[in-house]
């Protein structure tokens, strides 16, 4: 799930950055900004205007996002833990790409 963490927005030209910027990223960033729309709907999330880039948008947790944390941290040491046992380590993301500043 893609969403500001802890207090921190998430910003569609930083993750576009952190796709790669090519082309086929601009039909993941597509994806990704219908899915966040609707977690909006859903009242995980709330959308802003940037306070950084007048045309921007950021999307922040809620207060009912924000209570899936534990969940979320859950399944990250899961994966962890299971990535290990398969020595797949190097197939995991940087937690700091999948969680920004919740590292565990």
């Amino acid at each position: 799930m893609a969403g500001g963490a802890a207090g921190q927005p998430t910003f569609c030209g930083g993750l576009l950055n952190i796709l790669g910027g090519q082309a086929s990223s601009f039909g993941m960033l597509t994806v990704l900004i219908e899915q966040l729309r609707a977690r909006e709907e859903h009242g995980l999330v709330s959308r802003q205007p940037s306070s950084e880039d007048s045309q921007g948008i950021e999307y922040w947790l809620t207060p009912l996002g924000e209570s899936l944390w534990p969940i979320l941290d859950s399944l990250i040491e899961w994966g962890a833990h299971h990535a290990k046992a398969l020595d797949e380590v190097h197939r995991l993301s940087p937690r700091d790409v999948v969680v920004r500043d919740r590292i565990v």
